[in-house]
This record gives structure tokens, sequence and C-alpha cells, in this order.
């Protein structure tokens, strides 16, 4: 944990992005019936049926600081899955940066011997050699600000049936120009009390980095001692409402 606090206390940097990643499943659902659009002193009404069309993965980046975010759709979420999209971040996303800073949870598939198992020892070490993993503890994954994203994601996009996978692509990517063009960033806040005896040496981070290639385990000091923690996310959209 005091890892990853450390991590997001530093100032931003472009030549080194921090980006947070998650994963997030959506079913595809067909209204059986046509809805019924608003009408002067009526809802629009939906009915309760509707037809499976599968589900899909929705691969999340989020750099919080930077308030950019992009979304990758896939079938599945399985190692070949998750190795890809790390190649998708360092020659798509990020192709000119030295170093990214990846905070993720402990999923089974978030490994760097994913990559050697999919592509190879080269092509896994050329793709290591910019990536910085840093985990989230066990059961703390709400320290990923890519789980604040998709609460977002959620919200303002998917609250409602989608049919089809192409329209899921188009409403994914509009959603996401939009919100990349408004330059919505995530705030971050976490407070908390300790008792005397710990407090100075859990608050006085050092800010100092990792090199390429390092893993992060972030049960750290936090979770072997007796606290109190009190979390505030707070999440400020452009010219728009507050959001918690």
């Amino acid at each position: 944990m005091e890892a990853v606090l450390a991590l997001y206390r530093q100032e931003y940097d472009p030549e080194r992005p921090l980006v947070c990643f998650d994963e997030a499943s959506y079913q595809l659902l067909e209204d059986t019936r046509p809805p019924t659009p608003v009408q002067k002193g009526h809802p629009a009404k939906q009915d309760y049926e509707y037809k499976r069309h599968g589900t899909r993965n929705l691969f999340v980046f989020v750099e919080p600081k930077a308030g950019k975010r992009a979304i990758l759709v896939t079938h599945r979420r399985t190692k070949a899955d998750f190795a890809y999209a790390m190649r998708y971040l360092v020659d798509a996303l990020y192709p000119h940066v030295a170093c990214i800073d990846v905070v993720m949870d402990n999923l089974n598939t978030h490994r760097p011997d994913v990559l050697i198992e999919i592509f190879g020892k080269a092509e896994a070490t050329r793709l290591l050699n910019r990536l910085c993993f840093h985990y989230t503890p066990p059961h703390g994954s709400w320290l990923n600000m890519a789980e604040i994203e998709i609460g977002i994601m959620r919200y303002q996009c998917l609250r409602r049936r989608i049919a089809d996978e192409w329209t899921l692509r188009a409403e994914l990517m509009s959603w996401e120009m939009r919100s990349n063009a408004a330059c919505r960033k995530i705030h971050w806040s976490f407070f908390f009390w300790l008792m005397p005896a710990i407090g100075a040496s859990v608050c006085n981070f050092d800010g100092s980095r990792a090199v390429p290639g390092d893993i992060y385990d972030g049960d750290g000091l936090l979770g072997q001692n007796a606290i109190y923690l009190y979390a505030c996310f707070q999440v400020f959209e452009s010219g728009h409402e507050q959001l918690f």
C-alpha cells in the first residue's frame, strides 16, 4: 500500500506516465420489444424481458494526472489478452516514453512471466524494459484509480442496454473522446489517522522511484498494524458536477 500511495504523491511527469489499469465486464442485451420513448406526462418505458448476446471484457487504461483514458474491448480476459493489452499500452498509447508506471490488482494473469509465455523472451524483455508494475495489496483493489474511472464509465455511458459489439465500441469511443477532450482528471485524497508510533514512518514518503522492470507488492506496513483508515476519493468533472 505504501508503494502505491507514494507513487500517487509524485509530481506529474509526461516522460514517465502513471497509468492505472483494470478490467470490467459488460453484458450485451437486446430489447425483445421496442421501448416507449418519453411523452408528455408519461416517462420512458422499457420491457423487463431482453435477449442476451454474450459478454465483452473492457480493459481500462487511465492516466489520472493527465486526464486521459483509453478503453480496449476484447472477447475474453485471458493471459494472451492481458499480454496484448500491455503491448497496446507500450506501442500504441505511449510509444515515445522510456518507462510507464502501471498500477493494477493481483489478478493471476497480471504477471511479467505472462508476457514471456505469450511473446517469447526477446519481445517480452523489450516490453518489460518500459513497464514498471505496482500491485495493490490483497483486498485493497480500491487503491486502483481505474476502479473510479470504471464507475464513471458505467454511469455515463453503459447504464443502458446495448445489443451488439459494434455499438458498444462506438459508444465507448465517443465517451472516451469527450472525456479526453475535457481533460477530466482524478484528484486522489487519502486521509488516515495512525497510532503515534507508526505515524511518522508511514506519512514520510520519500517519493523515490523504481527502475523499469521492478515489481511491487503493496502489502506493507499499513497491512501489518492496527490502524484506522478513512479514504476519500474525489473526481472532478471539468465544468460539470462534482462526483464522489
